[in-house]
């Protein structure tokens, strides 16, 4: 409970700039034709649609010889902090408008888009990461990746820990990964330096930094229109 007034000089100055940036925040950057959910609110530990659409986005982001080349794009689903609905969340956009500050509440961090190399195996390496054994990561020891479109691979929950991405499963565009050549990811630099025991980014060479990941959302939306939830990349996760 509050026990000390407000401050009158913070409130008026919270109050100038809350009023300056409400055009701001109302500024419809896309649309979407149907709910696209699953954030850091709900399980972290599946593959989920609103994932999915921030690691396109990154992909977006990092594609193309001028922004890095990525082939296959990663996002961690905790640092998903928002849904995409239908309903209008503050009663001044149309339905199915993405606002600045919807875009502003799925990627509020300030983190940057980078791309590395990665092997075939270091990228097994980070999605065998997705499990971490209590108490590493405490409560809860299933981290989930997005993973963007054209890969995919299959996740057995049974297996034993480091061998749960089923041998030969992997594949960018329908065709297998070799283990010992190269591709370009793309990610954020949270993960990219090891965030979330995703130790496995680390081993990444040839980084290439890229924007900031709420302006290359917003600019994601901008060129992508009518968005529509994923379908499911990753079978058993």
């Amino acid at each position: 409970m509050r026990t000390v007034a407000p401050d009158p000089k913070q409130t008026a100055i919270i109050a100038k700039w809350t009023a300056l940036a409400g055009p701001i925040k109302n500024t419809v950057v896309g649309s979407h034709v149907e709910d696209i959910l699953g954030d850091a609110s709900g399980n972290r530990g599946i593959e989920t649609p609103m994932g999915a659409v921030v690691a396109d986005s990154i992909l977006w982001g990092t594609a193309g010889p001028a922004k890095g080349n990525a082939q296959i794009s990663f996002m961690n689903i905790g640092g998903v902090r928002s849904s995409l609905r239908l309903s209008p969340p503050t009663g001044t956009e149309g339905i199915g408008q993405i606002t600045y500050q919807e875009a502003y509440n799925i990627a509020p961090f300030g983190n940057l888009l980078v791309t590395m190399d990665m092997t075939g195996d270091q990228i097994r390496q980070a999605l065998e990461q997705q499990y971490q054994p209590v108490p590493a990561r405490g409560s809860r020891p299933m981290l989930a990746l997005a993973v963007s479109e054209g890969f995919s691979y299959t996740w057995d929950a049974l297996a034993p820990q480091g061998s749960r991405v089923v041998a030969g499963s992997m594949k960018l565009n329908g065709v297998p990964l070799d283990m010992a050549a190269t591709y370009r990811v793309g990610t954020l630099n949270f993960l990219a330096d090891g965030g979330d025991l995703f130790t496995a980014f680390k081993l990444g060479t040839n980084r290439l930094g890229g924007p900031e990941e709420l302006a290359n959302l917003v600019e994601y939306f901008k060129n992508h229109p009518g968005l529509k939830a994923p379908v499911s990349r990753i079978d058993g996760l």
